[in-house]
């Protein structure tokens, strides 16, 4: 450091500037203190500006699940544009004592500078203004040192921004406590020499954009969207690979261009990440004790603070997977609506008034556990099964049959006056005899004798092909007993999972618990154990794996992508996904587009150079439809909360998962190439046409097990049966 200069912001506080700024690019830290008082503590915001220079806000670098250190990345100024103020005078003000880390000994780590904070001596309530510059594209990223003490909370230090684009971005934070000495930085960020990498880039990178492409909608699908625009209530369904979320996704992007307050929910986590909304409970601010409340009690607590201002604020309610969703939940969702929306001397509407959407198949899996507790007086209902037909009995209020318990038998469904709308154009498959045996097994229809020799014995080629079970023990040994066989290095990578919550959203705050598994800086969120994408991914070269996200649909490389891995590419600053800056420079090669690009690009960032993944490599699958990509880590965000600014909920993680086998229920949203069925244990209604619907068509499905197992669950649901042929003639 060759000095420091003292400059005058807007506010007349003098702010001190590292000389060696105005040359080269430096990383200095930002060390966050505890904030006893958050709800209290006013932030300062002072502005500085560099004659009108605009450049994009700084990026931090969060060290684990603590950003006790941050580090920024700071680019040398632009030339012509040197800082307009003359040196002050330092008035009064004197350096602090150093709290950084010292220098380490590996080439490759970069070293916290001296401090360069001031304060003024007299006032030691002022916070200091910490002045950070942008990051460039020719500057080398920095590394993540280790943070100056572990068990210190985050910070609410607050940044000071102007406009849409800074000259610099301040923070205001409290001084370092006395009582917290540096530490050793962390000696494990460097990869193991010994790592096999494959230093070439993969065959086939990506191309521009191509995470945007989006399908065309069909005219079924495009008339539904303008059924939906215009209010009406609806429910739509169809076979599996209909487009069913393609419409959902589609109508959700139009209602909200319109001014929609739009929310999407599903019965379980899983779906409800995969629609990118929340469940029907956390709609409702239910945990599943609350069925044991009576129905008054669930209306009074609908005039809760925060569930009645999301039920007011609500203009459009989404439920997707409804096959799932129970009578009396749906019931009970209904009554609370109401009852949070009435308006006196108005008749009460169902859902308060809400316009409602629902979607799903129910041909496919049923309701788990239904009519656990009386919706009158949430006692437990007495479960008796009589030659195979189930009834459910409260001592007061009465018995309940097992066919009452999809959501269309409810009262509330009577109330909505949906208009019912099927979509009858498969996309998943074109194999037209395939499609009629689906049709068949979804409605209940009995297969012919030579249609189902047809099923249990046909050509296909299922090399490397999926295993589907209908437990969760079946895929676990067939999982571990394949990735033991081979004997190449096994690359780890732990997910990184962030929790942005905002003030406003205390009922939120219980989102950012920790679980006990996982690096000492880097554990996963107990918030996210439904994700798609798993905690820990371990991938070997050979390893049968797919994909879980739509990558590249114009390469035909979607959420249900099966492929081997056949390598790894050593991670490269210039290859890395980054924010589409539209700005028109030079574009980054692979791009991350749409809402939130940087900070997805900085949470993809610090996943690679977090202790979670020690090999510092991406791996490189070949697909079975012949392309060959990188597989780089994919920023999955939900936004949580009644009112914006939304606290954002984020999972970063390399979107694989081991494919050699898994449950038909976490199939149920894949498309595969390859896929061989296991029947032996199908025990759920509409399991096996799940199974079998997630094939392209007979050259990829082979099923196993005796050809009884092919009939289970496929005579059909009757109430389902006799429900779809009253709505829709069949």
């Amino acid at each position: 450091m060759s000095g420091i200069r003292y400059y005058t912001d807007t506010n007349g506080q003098s702010i001190a500037f590292p000389d060696s700024l105005t040359t080269h690019g430096s990383y200095f830290p930002l060390p966050l203190p505890q904030n006893p008082n958050p709800d209290q503590q006013q932030w300062q915001q002072p502005d500085l500006s560099f004659g009108g220079q605009q450049s994009l806000p700084a990026q931090p670098y969060n060290f684990g699940t603590y950003p006790v250190a941050n580090y920024y990345q700071a680019p040398p100024l632009p030339q012509g544009h040197p800082p307009p103020f003359e040196p002050q005078q330092p008035l009064g003000y004197a350096p602090l004592q150093p709290r950084y880390l010292p220098q380490p000994e590996a080439e490759n780590q970069i070293a916290a500078p001296p401090s360069k904070r001031r304060r003024k001596i007299d006032s030691g309530k002022l916070p200091e203004v910490i002045t950070l510059l942008d990051s460039d594209d020719e500057t080398p990223p920095a590394q993540p040192l280790q943070a100056i003490s572990s068990n210190i909370a985050p910070s609410y230090a607050m940044p000071a921004m102007y406009g849409s684009e800074t000259a610099k971005l301040l923070l205001t934070t409290p001084a370092l406590p006395t009582s917290t000495p540096p530490r050793a930085p962390n000696s494990t960020l460097t990869p193991p020499s010994s790592s096999p990498l494959v230093s070439a880039p993969a065959p086939h990178p990506p191309p521009p954009q191509a995470a945007v492409v989006e399908p065309t909608l069909c005219p079924e699908q495009a008339e539904l969207v303008e059924l939906i625009a215009s209010g009406r209530n609806v429910f739509y369904t169809g076979s599996a690979g209909c487009g069913k979320s393609t419409v959902l996704k589609s109508f959700t992007k139009r209602l909200r261009e319109m001014g929609k307050d739009v929310r999407i929910l599903a019965p379980t986590g899983r779906a409800a990440l995969q629609v990118g909304g929340m469940t029907t409970w956390t709609y409702a601010g239910w945990t599943p004790n609350h069925h044991k409340r009576t129905l008054d009690e669930l209306k009074q607590a609908a005039h809760g603070k925060f569930v009645h201002k999301r039920f007011t604020e609500t203009d459009v309610l989404v439920i997707d997977e409804i096959s799932m969703v129970e009578n009396l939940h749906f019931e009970r969702l209904n009554e609370v609506l109401k009852e949070a929306r009435l308006r006196p001397h108005q008749p009460t509407r169902a859902f308060g008034g809400l316009q409602i959407i629902v979607t799903g198949d129910f041909c496919q899996l049923p309701p788990v556990k239904p009519f656990q507790h009386c919706i009158d007086c949430g006692g437990l209902m007495i479960q008796r099964t009589m030659n195979g037909e189930s009834t459910y009995t409260c001592a007061r209020h009465g018995t309940y049959r097992d066919e009452e318990k999809w959501a269309f038998r409810s009262k509330a469904w009577e109330e909505c006056n949906f208009a019912h709308v099927e979509l009858k154009n498969v996309h998943r498959q074109s194999d037209q005899t395939f499609i009629a045996m689906l049709q068949k097994c979804r409605t209940g229809d009995k297969l012919t004798p030579s249609e189902t020799n047809l099923l249990m014995d046909h050509p296909c080629k299922v090399h490397n092909a999926t295993k589907l079970f209908a437990t969760r023990d079946e895929v676990g040994r067939v999982n571990q007993e394949a990735f033991r066989k081979l004997k190449s290095p096994n690359h780890i990578y732990w997910c990184r999972d962030s929790f942005f919550w905002q003030k406003h959203h205390p009922h939120l705050q219980w989102k950012n618990t920790r679980k006990a598994n996982g690096p000492e800086e880097q554990k996963p969120l107990s918030a996210l154990d439904d994700h798609r994408y798993g905690e820990c991914v371990e991938l070997k070269k050979g390893m049968l794996v797919v994909l879980l996200t739509n990558l590249d649909l114009s390469a035909g490389l979607c959420n249900g992508s099966q492929g081997l891995v056949c390598g790894f590419e050593r991670f490269s600053k210039e290859r890395m996904p980054k924010a589409k800056t539209g700005n028109g420079k030079q574009e980054p090669e692979n791009p991350i587009l749409g809402e939130r690009a940087s900070l997805k690009e900085a949470e993809i960032r610090q996943f690679l150079e977090g202790p979670g993944t020690s090999f510092k490599v991406w791996p490189i699958v070949k697909f079975h439809n012949g392309v060959t990509r990188t597989i780089y880590a994919e920023c999955s965000d939900n936004e949580l909360g009644d009112e914006r600014p939304y606290s954002l909920l984020c999972r970063t993680q390399v979107p694989l998962a081991p494919a050699w086998a898994m449950t038909i229920h976490k199939s149920q949203s894949l498309t595969l190439d390859r896929v061989i069925v296991n029947l032996s244990k199908a025990f759920e209604e509409g399991q096996v046409y799940v199974a079998l619907s997630r094939a392209t068509g007979l050259g990829g499905l082979k099923i196993e097990g005796d050809v009884a197992g092919l009939r289970t669950g496929l005579g059909g649901n009757q109430t389902v049966q006799t429900f779809l042929l009253e709505k829709f003639g069949h």
